[in-house]
């Protein structure tokens, strides 16, 4: 029910800043989505929330998922060994250091592009 209140206290609220009282609304393929506590609330609020598809794959064109996997992809070149969770967060915050720059952000916001996940029917995409 978090879920449910989260959209309740923080997506609702929108809808006064819409035209038509109704909201858009995007969510990935994350299986909480898909539960059925989260599926009676989305019916009963068919009249203000517009549920629209989305592809599968969409972290593709997530600019923080390509962080996240860039971030992966060097404690793993590293061969980053951690043995209690201070160490762990010093490798996360020295990877994050290194790869979050601002250039690499822009370069991430510039190369989104839905129309080419949508061509692709959600597919993966470079």
């Amino acid at each position: 029910m978090k879920y449910c209140n989260l959209l309740e206290q923080h997506v609702l609220p929108l809808k006064q800043k819409t035209t038509s009282n109704m909201i858009q609304y995007v969510h990935d393929w994350f299986p909480v989505n898909y539960s059925n506590a989260i599926k009676k609330y989305y019916s009963e609020h068919k009249n203000l929330l517009i549920l629209l598809d989305w592809p599968r794959c969409f972290g593709d064109v997530m600019p923080v998922e390509s962080l996240w996997k860039e971030m992966l992809n060097n404690l793993t070149e590293k061969n980053v060994k951690v043995f209690s969770e201070q160490r762990l967060w010093e490798e996360i915050y020295k990877v994050w250091q290194k790869v979050c720059t601002q250039d690499f952000v822009q370069r991430r916001l510039i190369s989104v592009s839905l129309e080419r996940v949508v061509k692709d029917k959600g597919d993966y995409v470079d």
